[in-house]
């Protein structure tokens, strides 16, 4: 912590999300990367707030254009939007030569950066969390990489300001999380970190591998860009059908669930997770490439 920074951590209930404040006769706005989780955007627009898209390209590896954020962002923009890694594309952002930049933008038209980083202890390089960056919030929860969903816990580190808003929101809506799961989820920090970090990556780098086989042999009907580790990817596929309706047959006709790009604000993709058993991902594997080609082929 810096000197004359006040910071404190909020434990909140992962599903519940803070309201930062909006006002709807000024039509303020915020800008949300694309393809993004959906209820990073839903959230501050069913608040009545203007949603600005920032798109991240395959073309450009789904990196972040930090050129563009400022074309976008104006007088009116209160919130900057991110997942890190990328939520569907496991891309990871440096926190030096992209995020940093980002926060300096924002702290120089006084807006804030919202960044939620849930996988990036899952990523295959070890990082550093954008806490400490001038306007930046950040979230994050013991689900995904540490599995430990069933407890509910989770945090915002956050600037005075805004936690305290946090707080109140949170004193309205879901009251308090479980003590006894808090105590169980602060313990597994402090005893047991590593491990749960170890066995995330033992099993994502593993599927990883199956993926990057997978995908190599069948350039004919997807494109991707690797994710940088962690359980999920984004592959574009080389069928003229709109991704619900390919998702629904995939499920209907094969057994297999993947989520529609366009539920993320980009069709013409799937976010494919990959945290199960090898096994299951070589069939579903198989069945997504059958389903594909005899699509491709009709």
């Amino acid at each position: 912590m810096r000197d004359g920074e006040h910071r404190f951590c909020l434990r909140w209930h992962p599903g519940q999300f803070s309201r930062i404040s909006v006002d709807t006769e000024k039509k303020d706005e915020f800008i949300v990367e694309q393809p993004g989780y959906q209820p990073m955007w839903l959230t501050p627009k069913m608040m009545g707030a203007r949603k600005i898209l920032w798109p991240r390209r395959i073309e450009d590896g789904f990196r972040l254009d930090i050129d563009a954020l400022e074309e976008l962002i104006t007088d009116r923009t209160k919130l900057i939007v991110l997942t890190n890694p990328n939520n569907p594309t496991g891309v990871v952002a440096d926190r030096e030569s992209e995020i940093r930049k980002i926060a300096e933008i924002a702290k120089a038209k006084g807006t804030y950066v919202l960044i939620d980083e849930i996988f990036l202890d899952g990523a295959d390089k070890q990082q550093v969390s954008a806490y400490g960056l001038p306007n930046v919030i950040i979230t994050s929860s013991m689900t995904k990489v540490y599995g430990l969903g069933g407890q509910r816990t989770g945090w915002i580190i956050a600037p005075k300001i805004i936690a305290a808003k946090c707080q109140h929101a949170k004193a309205h809506t879901n009251g308090s999380s479980s003590y006894v799961g808090e105590l169980m989820n602060a313990h597994a920090l402090r005893k047991a970190r590593k491990l749960h970090v170890q066995r995330f990556h033992k099993l994502s780098t593993s599927n990883l591998l199956v993926l990057d086989e997978w995908m190599e042999a069948n350039q004919d009907i997807v494109e991707w860009v690797r994710p940088h580790g962690g359980i999920m990817c984004f592959p574009k596929y080389r069928v003229d059908m709109s991704s619900i309706e390919l998702c629904n047959m995939l499920l209907d006709d094969h057994g297999v669930m993947v989520n529609p790009g366009e539920y993320f604000n980009m069709d013409g993709h799937i976010r494919l997770g990959y945290a199960c058993s090898e096994d299951v991902l070589r069939n579903g594997l198989n069945a997504l490439g059958n389903c594909l080609k005899a699509l491709g082929s009709g």
